[in-house]
């Protein structure tokens, strides 16, 4: 078992790596659309999510759609979730990875608002 402060130490690492994701999809989306909105497929219907906040506004995304999913999926959550980001990053800019695991994580938004809208999209 880990020690408190080795588990403390992990996640506020990880908080700060979470961080320079947030920014560095931020950065990525501004030079793909070059506006604060992105795309997402919710059942067939395209829908553009408008981005607010900047990297602060990306942040809830990666705790939700990254991070939750480790801490749900990984008994030792804090060293996958520190692997993963870090594969995410190369500097301060999204790496090929990165690129990845965003498009999922567009793709998981997309399915959310599919299936919690349950026809509503298609009326």
């Amino acid at each position: 078992m880990r020690s408190p402060k080795v588990k403390q130490f992990d996640e506020g690492r990880i908080s700060v790596l979470a961080n320079r994701l947030a920014m560095a999809i931020y950065r990525h989306n501004q030079l793909e659309n070059g506006r604060d909105f992105v795309s997402l497929n919710a059942g067939g219907q395209r829908i553009m999510m408008e981005i607010i906040g900047g990297a602060e506004g990306i942040r809830p995304l990666v705790d939700s759609y990254l991070i939750d999913a480790v801490k749900e999926n990984y008994p030792h959550w804090q060293s996958v979730a520190i692997l993963l980001i870090s594969a995410c990053l190369d500097g301060e800019q999204l790496s090929v990875h990165g690129v990845e695991v965003w498009q999922g994580m567009i793709n998981d938004m997309g399915s959310t608002i599919a299936n919690n809208s349950r026809g509503v999209l298609n009326a």
